[in-house]
């Protein structure tokens, strides 16, 4: 503790550098809950372990450049485009190919991965392996008492936090998000109610290919596009369903601001480098100690 604290006071720890660590840490939790909420929300209605997941937040990066480069449309245009265009691959995914093998499990991960894999060559094929970059949605910087913070990860805290409280409502009011809350509880209870269940896990693979879509887009402008820029998303997205509780989307929240803050404390105070690993080294410590996750559920109840 004490060498962290002359660490901390050799690197100027001020009130502006907390500042700056508490959004960064907040935008990047974002990203982190966008990704795993979708993972959780997957597993919970379809029982299907997604490793497409990065894919789909890198297709929807490239599909936003695309469609603004290509037709000259607005960005914003552009990348609610890329957003519903994702949904619509990914619900087509499920029922085409996942519905046809969903009883066996070892079949459907096999399938995702090779999808996952075909997305990214597809990317290569068409756009190379340089990287490209996409310009902000929200330019310049806000001081924020006295910090200057850059607007577009400001916009990547409002944008993930009005997303992410869509869903809840949509889960929670919604007669179609009921009625995915009792696929997930109930498979066959809600088949003999009369709920299309088919038809519920080709939407929650559209949904959750949604939010990493818009999670891909917002934060591009930060990053760069590449075509193996969802694979640190996915590891960090499956940590966090691990350490909240597999199928449970409020562990998954919960999980999300701890590794979002733990990563950006890692960051400043050691390497960015170190982050990943960081990652790792939890997923392994709650699959030893805690295998059920920090809610201790396998699958969300309410």
């Amino acid at each position: 503790m004490r060498r962290q604290l002359r660490t901390l006071a050799c690197r100027g720890f001020t009130m502006q550098t907390f500042l700056t660590i508490l959004i960064f840490g907040l935008a990047t939790s974002g990203i982190y809950a966008l990704m795993a909420v979708g993972v959780a929300l997957i597993y919970g209605v379809g029982r299907v372990i997604n490793f497409a997941h990065g894919a789909f937040y890198t297709l929807g990066a490239y599909l936003a450049y695309f469609y603004a480069t290509a037709f000259g449309i607005n960005w914003w245009v552009a990348s609610a485009l890329a957003v519903l265009s994702v949904g619509l691959l990914a619900a087509g995914f499920d029922q085409l190919l996942i519905e046809r093998l969903r009883t066996h499990e070892i079949l459907v991960w096999i399938m995702t991965f090779a999808f996952a894999f075909a997305i990214r060559e597809l990317i290569v094929l068409l756009f190379g392996a340089r990287p490209y970059s996409i310009p902000a949605f929200a330019p310049g910087s806000v001081s924020v008492l006295g910090e200057a913070i850059a607007a577009q990860r400001l916009l990547v805290v409002a944008v993930s936090g009005v997303a992410i409280g869509s869903l809840w409502i949509f889960l929670r009011a919604a007669r179609l998000g009921k009625a995915l809350r009792a696929v997930a509880l109930n498979r066959t209870g809600a088949y003999l109610v009369g709920i299309p269940v088919r038809m519920a896990h080709a939407t929650v693979m559209g949904i959750s290919a949604g939010l990493a879509a818009v999670a891909g887009i917002i934060i591009s402008p930060i990053n760069v596009l590449t075509p193996d820029m969802g694979l640190e998303p996915l590891l960090m997205s499956f940590t966090i369903v691990i350490l909240g509780g597999i199928g449970s989307l409020r562990g998954s929240l919960v999980a999300a601001l701890l590794v979002g803050y733990a990563g950006a404390l890692v960051s400043f105070l050691w390497s960015p480098q170190l982050v990943t690993f960081m990652a790792l080294v939890m997923v392994f410590a709650v699959l030893i100690f805690r295998p059920s996750g920090l809610f201790g559920l396998a699958v969300e109840r309410a």
